[in-house]
């Protein structure tokens, strides 16, 4: 009985403690989630855009302007034609070329700032 409640009153202190150790990296996460909303990235998530993001998102708008090309008689029955050239052409092709380097949101940051400006 005495070896149960040892253990028991351990796993407790050691989940409080956990999730002491957590909370700093929550507010710190919190606070990069806010700069990356804000499209503010470093320069190594520019290197890092440049690099390997922008070539593998042309890639993948190659690809699936070419799946769109083949399915686009099945979509044009199904109805949804529209859908399907939004997805796998155009979402693809903004991320490649229309949004600032480093960026995570498909959009130009002129356009992210208009948005996040308060209304008078």
């Amino acid at each position: 009985m005495y070896t149960l409640f040892t253990r028991i009153a351990k796993f407790l202190a050691m989940s409080v403690l956990m999730i002491q150790l957590m909370l700093p990296t929550q507010a710190m996460a919190n606070s990069i989630s806010k700069q990356k909303q804000l499209n503010e990235p470093g320069p190594a998530e520019m290197v890092l855009d440049g690099i390997v993001v922008r070539p593998i998102m042309l890639g993948l708008t190659i690809l699936g302007t070419a799946v769109f090309i083949v399915t686009s008689p099945f979509s044009l029955l199904g109805g949804n034609l529209e859908d399907a050239a939004d997805e796998l052409v155009v979402k693809p092709a903004k991320m490649t070329f229309i949004r600032c380097l480093g960026c995570s949101t498909p959009e130009r940051k002129y356009e992210v700032v208009k948005q996040e400006a308060p209304a008078e």
